[in-house]
């Protein structure tokens, strides 16, 4: 799965800067609610797995990624 489509490594790559980011944030006492982190998770898993159902129904009609036109 992660082979063929390369965007889920570049959204977990992006979950585990972002886990970094708060772990730093509360070594220094800053506390970041856990609900923001989760749903700004779920929001780009949504948007990508999306995007990935889109790719596929525009290969399966024949439809250019990009503009939407008819691929012959």
């Amino acid at each position: 799965f992660v082979n063929n489509h390369p965007s889920i490594k570049t959204l977990a790559l992006a979950f585990l800067i972002l886990i970094g980011f708060v772990l730093v944030s509360e070594g220094f006492d800053y506390h970041i609610p856990k609900g923001f982190i989760y749903g700004a998770m779920a929001i780009a898993l949504t948007m990508d797995l999306l995007d990935i159902r889109r790719n596929k129904n525009e290969q399966r009609l024949g439809t250019c990624p990009t503009c939407g036109t008819k691929i012959k």
